[in-house]
């Protein structure tokens, strides 16, 4: 709600212990963003994010990212919506699965192309 894809936004690698979870989303890029405090406020940690000038290229980046998760490495999203009730968990996938530094390498790669 509320994603502008012309503003400038960021991509961002969120976790939560108590879950063993790991979260890629996108959200407006302003100082104080509602989008993370709301999963702060559900014991989430933020491990990276980078910002972009448009929103469009956060998204598809983040969209390519679910996707190389969910097909190339076969893992399926994780937690169930009642578990995330802010919202997100079709990104959610098993940390005991991947790390999040092979998550952000790849959100690298992919940013390398974009400004």
């Amino acid at each position: 709600g509320g994603f502008d894809f012309k503003e400038p936004a960021i991509i961002y690698l969120i976790t939560n212990e108590k879950f063993g979870a790991h979260k890629i989303g996108v959200a407006g890029a302003a100082k104080h963003n509602e989008r993370l405090d709301k999963h702060r406020a559900q014991g989430w940690k933020v491990y990276k994010h980078r910002e972009f000038t448009v929103g469009e290229d956060a998204y598809e980046i983040e969209q390519y990212v679910i996707n190389w998760l969910f097909e190339n490495k076969g893992l399926p999203p994780y937690l169930a919506p009642e578990q995330m009730p802010q919202g997100g968990s079709s990104e959610t996938v098993d940390a005991s699965e991947i790390d999040l530094s092979t998550i952000w390498a790849k959100v690298e790669e992919l940013s390398k192309v974009k400004k």
